[in-house]
């Protein structure tokens, strides 16, 4: 899943057997070692407007790169924060990514540019959150220790109900519900420390 390259029919059937059935609003695995400017051709979102196929990133905080095809938050010197634009609200929001350690990480599924819904990791927690613009409450908890030096996938789902679960590499560690929803803008990633190592980012509806 990616790029439409010229006669690239294999990896264009991958793409349609992956997502058949499914509406794959944002899919971005910076195979062409770039988040902003002037991209390859994404298949993905759609809205009428091929502009929507180059997914643009635009670094609000910080520092960050691509390099070997993964795009680096680095968050040595100050805080890292990334964004491109989403309003999905219902769906699936995955990441797969590899942390320093002490690395501090925020994957903002749903962000209106301040209040949000995110997945935080922290010192062994990771934790699905919603930030009101006032107070931070916790949705799902897991102690998990992803400072391995390995990447991992995390994933999480939201229904329209505000029922959501968590996974981790497949495997799901809880369930919570939520009724508060804000304003969705953007997809946000930070990182508050160390560097985080991000191989895709993939939002399905």
């Amino acid at each position: 899943m990616g790029y439409y390259k010229p006669f690239d029919l294999s990896e264009l059937e991958n793409v349609i057997q992956k997502y058949h059935g499914r509406h794959a609003y944002l899919y971005d695995d910076f195979y062409d070692n770039k988040y902003n400017g002037d991209r390859y051709l994404m298949i993905g979102e759609w809205n009428g407007s091929l502009n929507n196929l180059r997914k643009q990133w635009s670094v609000t905080h910080g520092s960050a790169s691509v390099t070997d095809k993964r795009l680096i938050l680095d968050a040595s010197a100050t805080y890292t924060i990334v964004r491109t634009s989403s309003t999905v609200t219902e769906g699936t929001w995955e990441t797969k990514v590899k942390f320093e350690n002490s690395a501090q990480f925020e994957f903002r599924i749903i962000s209106d540019g301040t209040k949000r819904i995110h997945v935080k990791y922290q010192s062994g927690a990771l934790k699905v959150e919603k930030y009101d613009g006032a107070t931070t409450d916790t949705i799902i908890s897991t102690s998990i220790d992803l400072e391995d030096g390995e990447y991992h996938t995390i994933k999480v789902t939201r229904d329209a109900s505000g029922n959501y679960e968590l996974f981790v590499d497949g495997d799901s560690k809880g369930t919570g519900s939520d009724s508060y929803l804000p304003s969705a803008n953007y997809v946000e990633l930070c990182c508050f420390a160390q560097k985080t190592y991000v191989d895709y980012v993939e939002v399905t509806s």
